[in-house]
């Protein structure tokens, strides 16, 4: 039999709670579940939090171990790290970290990590002993390690001082390259110094001090410039993090002492005193020397001449000395400041010109005319050449007698021989050797001039060529201990002949070489005074070039000196003659004189038909273009022997001269 409900049952059963149930339930339902996930969420929080801070515990610790294996290694702590290069100041810039804020460790710089077993320090060259088995005695090299706080966090940064590898070595040429790299704020690796990231040592850092103390156990604490002292230090070290709205805390300390003592922070140097010398051989020079500053590791020096552009350059610590050449009337100004790692001292100034002229030391007797007439001496030009002037006299007149002696720069290659004037306005000859003595070889013990002699020294950089002599006409080269025939053309333009020729027809107008370049011929045929056992003169061809024998006079040999400018070269002035003088025109140059930039006035003309009384002035050289004192001049006057003189007035004075024609081929300094 089948056993049912009643319907009123069956429909009770099959429609489960009422309306009224539900709303009684649902209340309790959703209070147990919050419940529920509130203990979650707080069970999942702690966890959190408890994480967070455990991680950092370690990260704590961590920077602190870290911290302390740079203080063990490191040499000393500093109080700043001093202005940097940018961007590794602290503000990414050039400014200088704090002990305030950071900390700043000097360490010893290795050639691996400075964990590795085998690494090495690294040692400057030459200071003092070479690279090498006895470098270990020499200055070590010393980076910089930087602990900050940015961001939120804790950075280490690694300064490593400029260096280089050179060889010869600096003042800043090491044995070996660093490991250690210069690093910046992530995101600079490309900009110099930077080569590498600073390491982010701890994230969530709030704070880090830094006390200092005198010894590992000692409670003395330092502060300032004393923490240079300091061998011990304790860290305390921060960080907070909130997390799930609670914060994560964490903190440690540690103390750490130092096991090296080398000094990394030196004071900035103090400015060298700097005195000079001079001297003029081989050129003027200047030798600015000073004493060695203390704790300077270079010398920044530099100089200037004159008015230009000041020359800049490192020297080592070990140099004490800098020579500066120049030139004659130069001023050379000189500057020097000492350097190390911790910055530059102001400069210390000097400064020195140098003379014009140089005293020719005369020997045997021979001494100053004076009466305001040259006195003897001898200087070199910017352009090197080189000149004597004075009127001497009252020495020892004999064949081959020393005048004075030339130093080393001032002297030829081979010997040179001149003509010259002497009493009573007569031709004489005056040789000067290789090793720079003057002599005397004809002359009068009254009085003879120097006024003539110029030549480019043994030191010129211009370069020579040999002039090809003239076989037809039997001209040869002297030889022996005289120059050959030759030629050069100095810096400014202007054309050198120099050499002893040994005669060969003696004919007017026959030719003794010719100059086979183009450029170094002269506008128009000049006239020079040759100098020769007798009275002797030469001419050089404008058109061809050719150098000619002139005069009635002979002579075994001549001695070919001049200096000229050839065709356009030279800015010239016009010098209108007086006292009845004209020029002579045609083939020969119109009286006309110009200065180069080296001082050196050159006259080039061919007059006649002028008064020859004593003491006529030709003409007068402008302000600017005159001797500073009176000049005697060997000169050629129609075919032969002639003197004037040129006084600081700039007058052009009769003295000995034929008014059948004059050529004035000369050149002297203007001061």
């Amino acid at each position: 039999m089948r056993f049912t409900l009643p319907t009123s049952r069956r429909r009770s059963a099959v429609s489960g709670f009422t309306l009224i149930e539900v709303l009684i339930i649902a209340p309790i339902v959703v209070l147990v579940i919050g419940g529920f996930v509130a203990l979650i969420m707080a069970m999942v929080g702690d966890v959190l939090l408890t994480r967070d801070q455990n991680i950092m515990a370690y990260e704590t610790q961590d920077a602190l171990d870290r911290i302390e294996q740079d203080t063990r290694i490191g040499t000393q702590f500093l109080d700043t790290s001093r202005t940097l290069a940018a961007p590794q100041g602290s503000d990414d810039g050039t400014a200088a970290f704090s002990s305030s804020n950071s900390l700043v460790i000097g360490a010893l710089a290795t050639n691996e990590n400075p964990a590795a077993p085998d690494r090495q320090l690294i040692y400057y060259a030459d200071q003092p002993n070479a690279c090498g088995s006895t470098q270990g005695q020499n200055r070590v090299f010393i980076d910089k390690l930087i602990y900050y706080i940015k961001n939120g966090s804790l950075w280490r940064r690694v300064v490593v001082p400029p260096y280089n590898l050179n060889s010869p070595s600096d003042a800043l040429s090491l044995c070996s390259p660093p490991w250690q790299q210069n690093s910046c704020t992530p995101g600079y690796t490309l900009v110099p110094p930077c080569q590498t990231d600073d390491t982010e040592v701890m994230k969530n850092i709030d704070t880090m001090t830094v006390t200092y103390y005198d010894s590992p156990s000692g409670a003395n604490v330092l502060t300032g410039s004393a923490i240079l002292n300091a061998s011990t230090i304790d860290v305390t070290i921060t960080g907070k993090k909130t997390t799930v709205g609670k914060v994560a805390a964490s903190s440690g300390t540690i103390r750490a002492s130092k096991l090296n003592t080398v000094s990394a922070d030196i004071p900035p140097p103090t400015s060298p005193v700097v005195s000079h010398t001079t001297t003029n051989s081989p050129d003027p020079t200047a030798n600015f020397t000073w004493a060695s500053s203390q704790y300077a590791t270079s010398y920044n020096v530099s100089y200037k001449i004159n008015s230009g552009s000041w020359v800049n350059t490192s020297v080592s610590a070990a140099t004490a000395s800098y020579a500066v050449s120049a030139s004659r009337n130069d001023t050379v100004s000189f500057k020097i400041a000492a350097v190390n790692t911790s910055g530059v001292s102001p400069d210390s100034n000097d400064s020195t010109t140098f003379p014009a002229w140089y005293n020719f030391d005369l020997q045997n007797d021979w001494e100053n005319y004076g009466g305001g007439y040259n006195t003897a001496q001898y200087t070199k030009t910017s352009a090197g050449v080189v000149f004597l002037k004075g009127l001497i006299r009252y020495g020892t007149a004999t064949a081959n007698t020393v005048i004075g002696t030339l130093p080393a720069g001032y002297r030829p290659s081979a010997a040179l021989v001149y003509q010259v004037t002497t009493s009573p306005n007569a031709t004489a000859r005056i040789d000067v050797l290789v090793d720079g003595t003057v002599i005397i070889v004809t002359g009068s013990t009254n009085w003879i001039s120097l006024d003539s002699i110029a030549f480019l020294p043994s030191t010129t950089s211009n370069t020579w060529t040999n002039l090809p002599m003239n076989g037809a006409g039997g001209w040869t080269n002297w030889g022996g201990i005289y120059t050959v025939v030759r030629t050069a053309t100095d810096n400014i333009g202007r054309i050198h002949i120099q050499g002893l020729a040994k005669a060969g027809t003696q004919t007017v107008n026959t030719i003794i070489t010719t100059l086979p370049n183009a450029n170094q011929r002269p506008p128009k045929t000049l006239h020079f005074p040759a100098g020769g056992s007798v009275d002797s003169n030469w001419w050089v061809w404008y058109g061809g070039g050719e150098i000619v024998k002139r005069g009635a006079q002979t002579s075994s040999y001549l001695g070919l000196q001049a200096i000229y400018y050839p065709g356009t070269a030279g800015t010239w002035n016009t010098l209108a003659p007086g006292s009845t003088w004209v020029n002579v025109g045609g083939n020969y140059p119109d009286l006309q004189y110009t200065k180069a930039s080296d001082g050196v006035v050159t006259l080039r003309g061919f007059i006649k038909s002028g008064t020859t009384t004593l003491n006529t002035v030709i003409a007068t050289l402008p302000v600017g273009y005159r001797p500073s004192g009176r000049g005697v001049f060997a000169v050629t006057t129609n075919e032969a022997f002639g003197r004037v003189d040129i006084d600081a007035t700039g007058a052009i004075i009769v003295q000995s001269v034929s008014n059948v024609g004059l050529a004035l081929n000369l050149s002297f300094i203007s001061d």
